[in-house]
């Protein structure tokens, strides 16, 4: 059960909303069921991040060790369904272009349009209150102003949606490849060009885009009646794109054309970069690309399982907050527990997985922990008082 207070202004709103002890236990219990499962997704995916990681690990090392550096032409029949390394000049007959606004020029492999529409947005600010007795008072403002955004932002779901109406999108961000490009005398697989973002500004021919009603401003173009007072539903768009350049490819060759590499493990290896990079370098921003990816997914995996096992204590800190005090202590008190079993947690799931896909290396790693912290405890006990 709830009350509602309400004050309306030209473009914010604020809300105050009460909710009871009784409710509010109600609704710790229902978030109890919730963080059982959270733990539980938290321990799938810590657990299947570390299997990735040992996967990619393995394969992109397999993988250095069986490439080969072939040159970018002739395509040599012999090298079908090697791991190859191929540097050379990636260029094209058809290069890419912007299907609805005509936008392109000669030798562009990949072509980004960013489109911006002005729309309504609005922003939530909240406080709450625990008053005497246990019940809570929430106190929120929602404000509106006016951004540019790519993304559509839904005003049906705004708290006050009259007057804050934004329209369909008539233009979004896009990225457009050129249908077929060429490393020598090799084609490049459409997925590989998906991985080749060394975008550069690009200006458009100021005719083009004026056909379809747009006028430059500040190196961008503006569709609207007036750039230095759009309104809802003005569109603003710039370029970026990848020009015709020296590439190098570390990808399986099939038919004639660079694509996936699938090693032994089924891990797909196909690397692409600017410039001339050796075969090692290629391997080694991989396998760095690699290992960002499961720390910042130990670091997600790990905040879940907090964040999770708070959810588990929630009951109890609501059962005490007919004393506020006593709640905000609670509260810390289950911050600082949901820490404390978070870590063990986290580090038991990384380590059961290093067992199940590094047991040689697990034992190493044991067998050296132990070592150590004998060594550590004689040497402590060999020194004199």
């Amino acid at each position: 059960m709830s009350d509602d207070n309400s004050n309306f202004s030209t473009d914010s709103f604020t809300e105050v909303t009460s909710t009871g002890w009784v409710s509010r236990i109600g609704q710790s219990l229902a978030g109890v069921v919730f963080g059982f499962i959270g733990i539980l997704v938290a321990i799938g995916v810590l657990y299947w991040n570390e299997g990735r990681a040992v996967e990619a690990h393995t394969a992109l090392s397999e993988g250095a060790g069986a490439v080969v550096t072939v040159p970018a032409q002739p395509v040599n029949p012999a090298m079908e369904g090697r791991l190859v390394h191929v540097v050379g000049l990636a260029e094209t007959q058809n290069p890419a272009r912007d299907p609805i606004l005509g936008v392109s020029a000669p030798g562009l492999l990949r072509l980004h349009r960013i489109a911006e529409t002005y729309q309504w947005k609005e922003t939530q600010r909240s406080q709450t209150n625990t008053e005497l007795g246990g019940s809570e008072q929430t106190r929120t403002t929602y404000e509106y102003s006016k951004v540019w955004s790519e993304s559509a932002i839904s005003s049906s779901e705004f708290r006050i949606p009259n007057g804050h109406g934004n329209p369909a999108l008539t233009l979004k961000s896009q990225h457009m490849t050129a249908s077929t490009i060429r490393l020598g005398d090799f084609r490049v697989a459409p997925a590989l060009l998906e991985e080749l973002d060394a975008y550069e500004p690009l200006v458009p021919d100021e005719a083009v885009m004026g056909a379809k009603g747009f006028r430059p401003l500040d190196g961008m173009f503006f569709r609207g009646n007036d750039p230095g007072n759009p309104r809802v539903g003005d569109v603003r768009v710039r370029f970026e794109a990848v020009a015709s350049q020296p590439v190098t490819v570390v990808a399986g060759q099939v038919a004639g054309e660079l694509g996936s590499f699938i090693a032994s493990n089924g891990y797909k290896i196909d690397l692409i970069a600017t410039g001339n990079r050796a075969a090692s370098a290629m391997f080694k921003m991989a396998q760095q690309d690699e290992a960002i990816l499961t720390w910042v997914i130990r670091v997600c995996g790990f905040f879940g399982m907090m964040i999770c096992i708070a959810m588990l204590f929630q009951p109890l800190v609501v059962l005490v907050s007919v004393l506020p005090f006593l709640e905000v202590l609670a509260g810390g008190g289950a911050l600082l527990a949901s820490f404390l079993l978070a870590v063990p947690l986290t580090l038991i799931t990384i380590a059961i997985a290093w067992f199940a896909h590094r047991p040689l290396l697990s034992a190493i790693l044991i067998v050296a922990g132990i070592g150590g912290s004998l060594l550590v405890s004689r040497l402590v006990k060999r020194k004199p008082a």
